[in-house]
C-alpha cells in the first residue's frame, strides 16, 4: 500500500474526531436531536469550504457575502 493511502485514512480519522468533539460538544448544551441536526450541519459546511472560498473569490472583495464567506472559510474545520 502507498503512503497516500495511509495519509487518507489518518485524514479520515481525524476528521471524524473533531466531528465527534463538536457533537459531543454540543449534546452538553442542547438536545440530542438538535445536537444531531448541528453536527450534521457542521459536517456539510466543512466539506464545502473550498466551495466557499471559490465563491467569495468570485464575488468579489468588497461585497458582504464575500466577506461572510471568506470568514466562515476560514473559521471552520
Amino acid at each position: 500500500m502507498s503512503g497516500v493511502l495511509y495519509l487518507a485514512l489518518l485524514y479520515a480519522l481525524l476528521q471524524s474526531l473533531v466531528l465527534a468533539a463538536a457533537a459531543l460538544a454540543l449534546s452538553v448544551f442542547t438536545t440530542a436531536s438538535l445536537s444531531v441536526m448541528c453536527s450534521f450541519g457542521i459536517y456539510l459546511l466543512g466539506l464545502n469550504l473550498d466551495k466557499m472560498a471559490l465563491l467569495a473569490a468570485k464575488s468579489g472583495t468588497t461585497s458582504l457575502l464575500s466577506w461572510i464567506l471568506k470568514a466562515a472559510s476560514r473559521l471552520l474545520p
